[in-house]
């Protein structure tokens, strides 16, 4: 009768033991699975602070390529109109001789 008890005993343990193996197993893909899920969230944080860095460079980037093409651009306004201006007073003339001859 001993000897059964004691199967007995052994295969309730080792069906604890299996129980207990498969828990810790399911356990560590659990962990596995959230680890995953928490590294590819921050993989996508990272990008997207990356994206937003690179994306304010560039803002920055044109503006100072926008400033610079704005003043070359007022700067050949101005010469045009001193061109222009100094120019009237010949047109003026030259205007004012075909209207009185």
């Amino acid at each position: 009768m001993k000897a059964i008890e004691q199967v007995e005993q052994a295969e309730r343990q080792a069906a604890q033991l299996l129980e207990k193996a498969r828990q810790e197993a399911r356990n560590m893909v659990e962990q596995a699975e959230n680890d995953a899920a928490r590294l590819r969230e921050q993989s996508r944080e990272k990008s997207r602070n990356e994206t937003a860095d690179l994306l304010a460079q560039a803002q920055k980037e044109a503006e100072r390529q926008a400033e610079g093409l704005r003043d070359k651009t007022e700067k050949q306004c101005s010469q045009i109109a001193a061109s222009a201006e100094s120019n009237m007073e010949k047109a003026v003339k030259f205007i004012m001789e075909r209207v009185v001859s």
